[in-house]
């Protein structure tokens, strides 16, 4: 969630050198726990929701999703009790069988746009799409202070808000180093965007 830009809060991470300037989806966790329940509380009951169709026509050769596709956010996107750097080191070693591209996507439960961005990597369409080219992890950062070294190996060392979106090719290299936090917004986003996004970066690799 992109936020007016307030006051950052800095977090001493372990196993890093540089501090992570945060920013975004958790600067203020009781207003992002009420902008979900007031935005999508017939969701979160079990409704589905309409999302509105992308009008953008610059990634026409991506895969289009249905008029009025519905989704619900994920109320529990990330385990908690997940070996992240195990699960990083076999998407890797995947990839290098496969070819495909590594999809890491970092947030907590807490967050509101990663609850919404959950749901629309739950789309069947996108979610095909994602399994078909990505090599696809969920990482779950707590608040800032849980498996930051992650990003780090990668060159990311500040996370502006979550979630945060790295396509990585097999050998370790960052493709969308400016746009990490591209979603961070999730709930102002169309799912459209996203798999164009997806799309994007996987035929520039």
């Amino acid at each position: 969630m992109m936020k007016t830009p307030r006051k950052l809060t800095m977090f001493a991470l372990p196993l890093l050198a540089p501090l992570a300037l945060v920013t975004g989806c958790g600067q203020n966790h009781s207003t992002d726990a009420q902008a979900l329940e007031n935005t999508t509380n017939e969701t979160m009951m079990g409704e589905k929701m309409e999302a509105p169709v992308s009008s953008d026509s610059a990634m026409n050769h991506a895969p289009r999703l249905p008029e009025n596709v519905a989704y619900s956010p994920d109320p529990m996107p990330y385990d908690v009790s997940a070996d992240a750097q195990a699960d990083v080191a076999a998407a890797f070693a995947r990839a290098e069988d496969n070819g495909k591209l590594v999809l890491l996507k970092l947030g907590g439960n807490w967050c509101a746009d990663c609850r919404m961005l959950g749901g629309i990597l739950d789309i069947p369409e996108v979610h095909d799409y994602v399994v078909e080219n990505f090599e696809y992890v969920k990482i779950d950062v707590g608040r800032y202070d849980k498996n930051m070294d992650i990003p780090a190996r990668f060159g990311l060392t500040e996370l502006n808000g979550v979630p945060t979106l790295m396509i990585i090719t097999a050998d370790g290299t960052l493709l969308n180093t400016t746009t990490t936090g591209d979603f961070n917004n999730a709930r102002d986003r169309r799912p459209q965007e996203i798999l164009d996004y997806l799309y994007h970066w996987r035929e520039e690799a």
